[in-house]
């Protein structure tokens, strides 16, 4: 139970990276039919929503490349202040306080 308790600001920050990825996939297939919705823009939509996606679903089931992925995402987030700054600095601390990369599998 313990462990459930430690992780849970890394899991609420992995469910909350999926729901930016489904917001990001709606919009994109809501927008296709706007004539200002460019094709260099689309793929830009896409792979944002992939890279977001894929990032939350490796945090969720505790893979050990979602780990990494996680902390290159908090170290990109870091730039966006002061929101990203504050959320970044505050993940980072919580990671390396509790040693939470010991709960991520290999693989």
């Amino acid at each position: 139970m313990k462990t459930n308790y430690i992780l849970k600001p890394i899991f609420i920050f992995g469910y909350t990276l999926i729901g930016i990825a489904i917001l990001g996939m709606t919009m994109h297939f809501l927008l296709r039919v706007d004539i200002r919705y460019t094709i260099e823009f689309q793929v830009f939509i896409l792979l944002s929503t992939l890279f977001h996606a894929f990032i939350g679903l490796g945090i969720v089931f505790q893979k050990r490349w979602g780990f990494y992925l996680m902390k290159l995402y908090l170290s990109l987030l870091y730039l966006g202040f002061p929101v990203g700054t504050y959320i970044s600095k505050k993940l980072k601390q919580y990671i390396d306080e509790n040693n939470i990369e010991n709960y991520f599998k290999d693989s």
